[in-house]
């Protein structure tokens, strides 16, 4: 009786192992076609920095879908994000930073999501301006083509 429950117990383990372990695909389909999605996360680190910079983001001509995340996280000074659309117009910012003097620790976050579907083609960009600033930032980008 002991043999036949260990029996029965180890292929109970075995059929959920084997369960659990399968990988899970998702796949998106399109009555047009099939969709190829990327995705393509960039880390920014700063350090005391002031210095302004500009991450661009290629979108192609046919793209479906576009989805930008960025997060943000300042222990010292502010950051200012803003994301420009290829005819350079802004489509949206936002600024974070400390107001606490140095002897305290602060951490302030801050993100910025947008979703487009049929994004106009051509370089977007996010210009990154840092005001003495130490911190990280995080941009996420999704394409489904």
């Amino acid at each position: 009786m002991k043999t036949r429950t260990a029996y029965l117990v180890i292929i109970a383990l075995i059929f959920s192992l084997t369960v659990l372990g399968q990988s899970q695909e998702v796949k998106v389909s399109s009555s047009k076609s099939s969709e190829t999605m990327e995705d393509l996360q960039r880390t920014i680190r700063l350090e005391k920095d002031s210095k302004p910079e500009e991450v661009i983001i290629s979108i192609k001509q046919k793209t479906q879908k576009f989805e930008l995340m960025i997060m943000s996280s300042v222990t010292y000074g502010k950051i200012t994000i803003e994301v420009y659309d290829p005819n350079d117009t802004k489509q949206g910012n936002f600024t974070v930073g400390t107001q606490l003097n140095s002897e305290k620790k602060e951490m302030v976050n801050g993100n910025i999501r947008k979703r487009l579907n049929e994004p106009q083609a051509g370089s977007w960009k996010v210009k990154i301006i840092p005001s003495e600033a130490t911190g990280n930032i995080r941009i996420q980008t999704s394409f489904v083509e």
